[in-house]
Formats: C-alpha cells, structure tokens, sequence
C-alpha cells in the first residue's frame, strides 16, 4: 500500500513512473496501480533458477532506459543492484521496510551488494540502523522516510453504534470488538494475540476477536481457537479491500508482531481513531506513544498483551482519548503528503549529485 501511496502522490510532472512486478500474477494492488495510468510489467519469476524472468528484466531495463530504479523488497533489490549496473542504470535506490530479511543468508547478500545503491531508504530509524550496523551500509546514503497515511477524516473509533460490518458478523452495538489486520504468518505473532484473547475472554466475555487477511496459517490458527475454546469468539475474514470498514468496526487494535519495521497498519488504526495495545519493538516503537496514544507491551509475552488489552476495554474513556491522540499524531507526523515530498526530494538530491540535473 505504501508503494500505491508513493505513485498515487507523486508529481506526475517530474516523475514519470512505471513498475515492474518480479512476479506473474495480476494482483489487486497492480490493478489499482494501473488504474492510475501507470504501466505494470510482470515478469512471470517463480523460480530464481529460470532465467527467464531475469532475461525479461534485463532486455525491459536495455530498452526503457530508466533514470532511477527505486526497488521495493529484497528480491526486487538483489535483481535491480545486478541487472540495473550491468545496463548502466545511473541511479539506484532501494528500500529497507523489515527490521529481518528472513534468514541469515539473505542478510548476508544484502550486506555484499548493499554498496551498489546510492540511497537506501528506511521505513524507520530503527530499520536504518539495521542496516547501517547489521549490513554495513554507508550512513550516508541511508535515509529514513517514514510511512504515510490519509488522515483527514477525524476519528473516534470507540463506541460506534453498530454498522453495517458489525451486523455482517452478528455483532451488536454493546459489544466490545478487538482486531487485528496482517499476514497469517508466524512473524505477525497472531499465535500470542490467541493466546491472549483466551484470558481477555474470560474477563470481558462478551468480547470478540476479528483477525483480517490471509497466510499460510490461517489453519494452524483456526486450529489453535478450538484448543483455547475461543473460536466462537473469533472471526477469521480473510483478505478484505475495506480495511477502513473494517477499523470502523472495531473498539481497540492489536498488533502482537514480534518485530517490525514500520507497522502501517497501526499507522491506519490510529488514523480512524482507534487506541492501539502493541508490542514495542523496532518501528513502532516511534508510532505509538505508551500510555497516549496505546499501550506498548514486550513481544512474546500474551499475559502482558491481555493484561493491556483487558486495561484498556475497562477504560471506554481512556480509549477515546487515547484514538484522539493517535489521530493527532498520524495528522501531524506521518502523512501521505510528507512521506511523497521527501522521497521526491531524495529523487532530486540524487539526480543533481550523480547528473548535475534537479534541484
């Protein structure tokens, strides 16, 4: 969402945008870029050992001729550092959004190849030190842009009347609803967060627990709410285009993430006024303000989140206070506007260093 944030903004004067997909499948994110009049190119890679793809990218590269390639994610980054030199693409960024790449090996590419960029951007300053300490990037071409968000509806989240979401899902205006946006992925924690729930359940009865998208363990988990007899209680939704809605529907957000680099999800939580409990760990450790705009607590521990989340659910107007202040702080410091603006400006600070052009 962040890229389609980028494109959506970004000055359609100066810049002229167009994204390559490594993989083959049309997605609802590519659809809605190309909604915007932006070309997507995809190249159809499933396997790294068929070169295929990698051909596609290299001939797209020798005929397009970018001025920058901006890469996303750590595949993205290792074809773009490879491919991009090797057709004299003068300028490369690439981006650091999580605190882990996902195993030692890919760290350890990153780190030999993370010379090649002239800038990389990071999500956060936690992710920035990552990958000045962990990967040995220079500090000066590490920047961090943080994420950006539409606030501009006020929000306040707590004590909505019923909408229509709550009334798909059998959910009465009185009750109190708890959610979770994320990938079903043992890297979201969301095993802790069930775990938590099962003690919440037992304070606050009524409660129910709404877990939004999809991931390889979705059974796994589903499982795991028949084992703490809590599955009436919950309700899995799979991957849903009406995030907003969906925030709309619920009183407190959880992220129960064991590490992050920028949670945007929270970022959006805050933006419709909903209080946030978190764990504190990297990036959101510089969103959530503990104890005003949510509750932070240690990654790993579920007595420690339900005890948080039971705090909140006996406080209706701590919680509205508390959506208040969030709102507040995603207005005034991560904002859609702001994250374009600065990566536009390293745009230019790039093209006037390595071209003598911008600025």
């Amino acid at each position: 969402m962040a890229l389609l944030r980028l494109l959506d903004g970004i000055d359609r004067g100066r810049f002229s945008p167009s994204v390559v997909c490594l993989t083959g499948d049309r997605t609802p994110i590519s659809n809605k870029i190309e909604s915007l009049d932006i070309p997507v190119v995809h190249l159809g890679l499933g396997r790294w050992t068929n070169p295929l793809p990698m051909w596609r990218l290299f001939s797209y590269l020798e005929q397009v001729r970018p001025v920058i390639v901006h890469s996303w994610l750590f595949h993205s980054a290792m074809a773009a550092r490879l491919l991009g030199r090797m057709t004299s693409v003068p300028i490369l960024v690439s981006a650091r959004r999580n605190i882990n790449l996902g195993s030692p090996y890919r760290e350890r590419l990153n780190r030999f190849t993370v010379g090649i960029d002239d800038r990389v951007i990071a999500v956060s300053n936690a992710a920035r030190r990552v990958e000045i300490e962990t990967c040995g990037a220079d500090p000066k071409r590490v920047i961090t842009i943080v994420n950006g968000v539409d606030a501009e509806t006020p929000g306040d989240s707590a004590n909505k009347p019923a909408t229509s979401l709550r009334n798909e899902f059998g959910i009465d205006e009185s009750t109190m609803v708890i959610g979770t946006v994320g990938r079903l992925h043992r890297a979201k924690g969301l095993d802790i967060f069930l775990h938590a729930a099962a003690d919440v359940r037992h304070t606050t009865p009524g409660v129910r627990f709404i877990i939004v998208g999809s991931g390889p363990d979705r059974a796994a988990l589903e499982s795991l709410t028949d084992t703490l007899s809590i599955a009436p209680n919950v309700a899995f939704l799979g991957e849903r285009s009406d995030i907003p809605d969906l925030l709309s529907a619920m009183n407190l957000f959880v992220l129960s993430s064991p590490e992050e680099g920028m949670p945007n999800v929270v970022l959006e939580a805050m933006a419709a006024g909903l209080p946030v409990v978190a764990t504190g760990v990297g990036g959101t450790l510089e969103v959530v303000v503990d104890g005003k705009t949510g509750l932070l607590v240690p990654p790993g521990d579920p007595l420690r989140l339900a005890g948080a989340m039971t705090t909140m659910l006996a406080d209706p107007d701590r919680m509205r206070m508390m959506g208040r202040e969030g709102h507040r702080r995603v207005r005034e410091c991560f904002r859609i506007e702001t994250m374009v603006e600065r990566t536009e400006e390293l745009y230019e600070e790039v093209l006037s260093e390595k071209l003598g052009v911008g600025r």
